[in-house]
């Protein structure tokens, strides 16, 4: 979303974003170079989980080299 907010607002949005237990960060660019604020859910910036083979997940795992 476009960051064209006054102080007022902006202080509202940090606030309400605190109790939604959401990040926001008011410092990212797009393509044009307009300011953004933008909204992630807690943890969204932390390491990707490793991704698992899904028929392993699902307790399917049948070697083919038997």
């Amino acid at each position: 979303m476009p960051n064209m907010f006054p102080a007022r607002e902006r202080k509202f949005i940090s606030t309400l974003a605190e109790e939604l237990h959401l990040s926001v960060t008011w410092d990212e660019y797009d393509e044009e170079d307009q300011n953004l604020v933008t909204w992630r859910l807690p943890g969204f910036l932390d390491e990707p989980l490793a991704e698992t083979d899904p028929e392993q997940a699902n307790g399917d795992s049948n070697s083919e080299s038997e």
